[in-house]
């Protein structure tokens, strides 16, 4: 049975711990609790480089909650890089979202590597969003600076079987697409076993030059960024996202990354309730 939503709130709030509450409160955006989902609030999306296949897509309400499943075949090219499978559910209106929270359970994930390439594959559940721009936007993604928290398996993790990592992290876009970007600030908050649910949250505190990030009962964490956040991101999006990069390989059978996640009771900040 789901929680009231006077409860729900009053929770959260708890949770997020005194950085957050000085900010605007976040209240309850959805549920899922409704069979299908409601087109006034998400639309699906998905973002694939070049060469990539995207495979055994699920996008729906399943017992309450939202359930996303994607399966990504990578790009058979000289080993080196990363190449992009995005798979979203995205928020209808998101230029006043300046916060995210959700539940977040990730029940299977896979990120094959390449032994030709250095760089690693990486699945992850996400939330993430663009909240400013560092210059006059022109359009396209160029200095739009994302907010990330997420929960991951890179393909040469050393962490234990089943032992999943999460992480905070500030990107500022360095081309039009955001296919290449600059990590302004980041920080591993934690580790997660496959299947466990947990609370994450991001909550960009403008007036501070930072966001701040939680992990379910973890204190919460502010990471600062030095670059100026007065002009509105040119391309503006807010996601829940299974994020994969996977590596460019050659040789061998085509790389897979494999992401499914379930999705429950999402906030937002107050002024952005539906």
């Amino acid at each position: 049975m789901k929680i009231t939503l006077s409860c729900l709130i009053a929770l959260f709030l708890f949770m997020v711990g005194s950085p957050v509450r000085a900010l605007e409160p976040f209240v309850l955006y959805e549920d899922f609790s409704v069979k299908i989902l409601d087109e006034t609030k998400w639309y699906g999306s998905e973002t694939i480089s070049p060469g990539v296949n995207i495979e055994d897509q699920v996008l729906q309400i399943s017992g309450g909650k939202l359930h996303m499943l994607a399966r990504f075949y990578g790009n058979v090219s000289p080993p080196a890089g990363v190449s992009r499978g995005f798979y979203n559910l995205t928020f209808a209106n998101p230029a006043t979202i300046t916060a995210i929270a959700a539940t977040v359970q990730v029940k299977n994930i896979e990120a094959d590597g390449c032994p030709a390439n250095p760089t690693p594959t990486v699945a992850s559940a996400s939330l993430v969003g663009s909240f400013f721009n560092t210059d006059t936007p022109d359009g396209t993604s160029l200095n739009d600076v994302l907010g990330l928290i997420y929960i991951s398996l890179a393909s040469n993790s050393t962490d234990a079987p089943k032992i999943l990592e999460v992480w905070g992290v500030i990107s500022q876009c360095t081309d039009s697409t955001c296919t290449t970007f600059t990590v302004l600030n980041s920080k591993q908050l934690g580790t997660i076993k496959v299947g466990a649910k947990t609370t994450l949250s991001m909550q960009w505190d403008q007036p501070n030059h930072q966001f701040i990030f939680q992990f379910g009962k973890l204190a919460s964490v502010p990471l600062g960024y030095a670059v100026s956040d007065t002009s509105a991101p040119s391309v503006n999006f807010k996601h829940l996202r299974l994020r994969n990069y996977i590596a460019n390989c050659a040789t061998g059978p085509r790389l897979q990354s494999f992401v499914e996640a379930y999705f429950d009771n999402v906030f937002v900040n107050q002024s952005a309730a539906p």
